[in-house]
């Protein structure tokens, strides 16, 4: 499976712009990707998604950075090499992936991500269940997020600003001890697991 986070100028793929891909492997998870990269002509900013991101007006117009289209040509190739290229994450197919895509044909690229995808809330949720633990909820809604399934899965919340790697390297961490029980990343090896999950 290959954990996946993105950062963007927003919510809308058709509007705003990609910032930064970061991924984690989970069969070898030593062979990360991130970069980054400028947003396109005319792709507007949501100051809300900066105050997440942390990228500034400048560091999103950048002419240093590399292009759009570059950054998805650059992960297709990762991606290429793994041998399960699995997408998971947090709302993985209801954000992520649907906005790769479409940025990925708005610059020409034919590749896309597959929609069959394994969702961090949906694998927390379930584990949940098993354990008889009650999921927060308003109005019958699930309000799980990262900052409630990273301590339930015995890791300390992500850092703020957000990074697309940081995101990617959470939620692999989670990801791996709801599913087995056991550590994936050596920098989290220093938070115990709690019983529940072993």
């Amino acid at each position: 499976m290959i954990v996946l986070d993105i950062e963007t100028t927003g919510l809308d793929p058709e509007i705003h712009g990609l910032l930064s891909i970061g991924a984690i492997d989970l069969q070898n998870p030593s062979e990360s990707f991130y970069e980054e990269c400028r947003i396109r002509e005319g792709e507007k900013i949501d100051d809300n998604a900066l105050d997440v991101n942390g990228f500034t007006l400048d560091e999103c117009r950048d002419k240093n950075k590399q292009s759009t289209r570059d950054l998805i040509q650059h992960f297709d190739a990762w991606l290429a090499t793994r041998s399960i290229k699995m997408i998971g994450g947090l709302h993985i197919g209801t954000f992520d992936v649907p906005f790769y895509n479409k940025k990925a044909i708005q610059v020409g690229i034919r590749t896309r991500l597959h929609r069959r995808s394994i969702d961090l809330h949906s694998i927390t949720y379930a584990k949940m269940q098993e354990l008889g633990k009650v999921v927060p909820m308003t109005d019958g809604w699930s309000v799980m997020d990262t900052d409630f399934i990273h301590p339930f899965c015995g890791l300390p919340k992500e850092p703020k600003p957000h990074n697309a790697l940081n995101g990617a390297k959470w939620e692999a961490e989670s990801l791996f001890r709801l599913m087995y029980g056991k550590n994936l990343l050596p920098e989290f090896k220093r938070y115990a697991i709690p019983e529940y999950l072993k």
